[in-house]
């Protein structure tokens, strides 16, 4: 902790835990019923207690750990796996280790794998349509769930700017080209990069069947977003105003 002219000062507010005590422990999940869909986001949650404190706890599906948290609320998400013939459920459960080592394990819980029958989503663009750009170099959309690598394409995901008439949807509006797509996997999306910074103007990002997801579901309508790239050194309106670094007024 700080302590002014003191400095920084450690102090150890709990004694050293040398007790044989085991933490308790029990886990849940976000599933309302149990039954999760392939490519589905879940989060498992594991309430914790103990007669002093609880180190980290670890989570496991199907037998393998797949994270560990050293921080309350001691929480991991991560996304479903498809449902196979060799596998139809999920199996999850967690381990708290307390600061002397002692260790409990939660009940494991068994989940039930579906079909994934829904198409994916967009669930939001950095940045937004009503952000004031002075600047364009990147774009990130978060998706509901993963997509198929092969579905993200030129076609499927693409930058347009406005042409000569400076209206965008018009025969005239103009790709922007060499655009690099990043797939995320942890939390779902797409990391569109520009090589250099786009010049001042109006811009649509577009995605679009045939995006789809792992188990083939395609976009279920194209989804766009308009957004506007203004000079900062040009006070177009004039009054003098000048923005700041972030696109507001200053």
């Amino acid at each position: 902790m700080a302590d002014g002219t003191a400095g920084l000062q450690i102090i150890n507010y709990l004694a050293s835990d040398t007790g044989r005590n085991p933490p308790g422990i029990k886990l849940r999940t976000s599933l309302a019923d149990g039954r999760a869909e392939a490519g589905q986001l879940l989060r498992l949650q594991a309430s914790v207690s103990d007669d002093v404190q609880v180190r980290q706890v670890e989570f496991y599906r199907d037998g393998q750990r797949v994270a560990v948290d050293g921080n309350f609320p001691f929480e991991v998400a991560f996304t479903a796996p498809s449902r196979t013939a060799t596998q139809t459920t999920l199996r999850v459960r967690a381990r708290a280790i307390d600061t002397a080592g002692n260790q409990t394990l939660s009940e494991e819980l068994t989940l039930e794998l579906l079909p994934d029958a829904l198409p994916p989503r967009v669930l939001r663009t950095l940045p937004e349509v009503t952000d004031l750009l002075p600047q364009l170099t990147s774009m990130v959309v978060l998706i509901s769930e993963p997509l198929d690598p092969a579905t993200v394409t030129e076609a499927s995901v693409r930058l347009v700017a406005a042409g000569p008439d400076r209206t965008l949807g018009t025969a005239d509006d103009v790709p922007v080209a060499n655009l690099t797509r990043e797939l995320r996997e942890q939390i779902p999306a797409v990391v569109l990069r520009a090589p250099a910074a786009l010049p001042p103007g109006s811009y649509r990002l577009v995605l679009a069947p045939p995006l789809a997801d792992l188990a083939g579901n395609p976009l279920a309508a194209p989804f766009t977003v308009d957004l506007f790239v203004f000079n900062p050194a040009v006070d177009t309106d004039g009054d003098a105003s000048q923005t700041t670094s972030n696109g507001c007024l200053a």
